[in-house]
């Protein structure tokens, strides 16, 4: 009877948890990891940018973005995989000055599909 009780916690609690992951948190790591670094240093890490952004200012905005659907008719995750990361650079636009908009989404064996995608 115990270990209904527990499964049933668990079920419940998994199916309030939503889709969103934990794109506070993974925005603080991204912001100590890279503030201040070069560029390159990010796309070593992370891969090529998805899309890139010129201001006029000289600002240069990069998006990185990895996402599945492997796991959105899954009774238990029911997540559209997706991880998106925007970073800004400084005006020569070759040092990050500011992690942007995080959007995270559940992993499927972490609380966070960017965690989950880029080993935070």
């Amino acid at each position: 009877m115990f270990k209904i009780f527990i499964f049933l916690s668990l079920l419940i609690v998994t199916a309030c948890a939503g889709t969103q992951g934990q794109p506070e948190s993974v925005r603080q790591l991204l912001t100590a990891k890279y503030v201040g670094k070069s560029l390159e240093a990010v796309v070593v890490d992370l891969g090529s940018p998805h899309s890139t952004f010129d201001f006029k200012s000289g600002v240069k905005s990069y998006t990185w973005r990895r996402d599945s659907a492997k796991y959105a008719t899954n009774a238990f995750i029911k997540s559209d995989e997706r991880c998106v990361i925007t970073m800004l650079t400084d005006k020569t636009g070759t040092r990050i000055s500011s992690v942007g908009k995080v959007d995270d989404s559940l992993g499927a064996f972490n609380l966070s599909y960017c965690k989950e995608q880029y080993n935070l």
